[in-house]
């Protein structure tokens, strides 16, 4: 079972901060890429750049319970499921996209 940063777990300080790089890179990387998705017009390329957001949440997933906080959890957690419906969509508003860099903006300034 995984630690938690905030249930005084087993993870040390210096893998923590490492996770948290980690997901800081996550974060950034999704972000670059939404903002990229949103003006591409090439189908190719969108596909692209949604493998690469697809990946980057998955790390983010990955290393949220190991850095972060409940809080900061949940948030990832509402990220991740806004993101499922909006790369179902086939032709997302900006609304979709507002929804998603909003929430991203949120997280970052939780996680520092």
């Amino acid at each position: 079972m995984s630690s938690r940063i905030d249930d005084g777990g087993s993870i040390s300080p210096q893998d923590r901060a490492l996770y948290k790089q980690e997901f800081k890179e996550g974060v950034n990387l999704f972000q670059n890429s939404l903002a990229e998705y949103q003006k591409a017009d090439e189908v190719h390329k969108k596909n692209a750049l949604k493998n690469v957001m697809d990946e980057a949440l998955q790390v983010m997933n990955e290393t949220a319970q190991l850095c972060l906080s409940k809080k900061a959890q949940m948030q990832e957690n509402q990220l991740a499921q806004d993101y499922q419906a909006f790369s179902s969509l086939a032709s997302p508003t900006d609304t979709d996209y507002q929804k998603l860099n909003s929430e991203i903006d949120n997280l970052k300034k939780d996680i520092g």
